[in-house]
């Protein structure tokens, strides 16, 4: 990742390139000497507004970050925003719904990674016996699949968050192991 000295050299080490395309035109052969003589010339500073200059840079910043979001494997949140950036919240959840969804996104909540903390195993699922993820929970287990059906839910994790995930939460009563957490801290 580039630093912000870097993008700023990288900012102000443009270069020009000459290129020659009045060759053999004969009242473009005077251009061409006049350009030529201008070279020679000092080159005055050129003032660059402080707004264009971090307008700039922001560019450069979502770039290099969004080449390096589309390099990370199995990054969890890619299933759900393709692109670096502003991500949409709705302003009507409350601070813990809120909170709840970005747990959601990130794939970590205390009910799904409480033994990585302390001495406890890890949760498994009890209708498939297999480790109880986010994804496993909203995605794959069996038993929400009616709830699923309720909600309208598609299969893939962007669809879901598009919709009433704190609804779907709720009923399956993932909720409260999370909030539960919450509320502790």
């Amino acid at each position: 990742m580039l630093t912000r000295i870097q993008i700023i050299n990288i900012l102000l080490s443009q270069t020009l390139v000459k290129q020659s395309c009045h060759v053999g035109i004969p009242g473009n052969e005077r251009a061409d000497r006049v350009a030529k003589a201008a070279l020679s010339l000092p080159i005055p500073p050129v003032k660059v507004s402080a707004m264009d200059f971090l307008l700039r840079a922001k560019l450069l910043m979502r770039k290099e970050w969004q080449e390096i979001w589309n390099c990370c494997d199995g990054n969890k949140l890619q299933a759900i925003n393709l692109t670096v950036g502003a991500t949409k919240q709705n302003d009507s959840l409350s601070r813990i719904d809120t909170v709840v969804i970005n747990r959601l996104q990130i794939g970590h909540t205390c009910a799904t990674h409480a033994h990585l903390l302390g001495d406890d195993n890890e949760a498994v699922c009890a209708t498939r016996y297999t480790s109880l993820t986010v994804n496993h929970i909203l995605i794959e287990c069996p038993q929400f699949n009616h709830l699923r059906q309720q909600h309208h839910f598609c299969s893939t994790l962007k669809d879901l968050f598009n919709n009433d995930i704190i609804a779907f939460i709720k009923d399956t009563h993932f909720y409260t192991r999370i909030v539960v957490v919450l509320l502790l801290y």
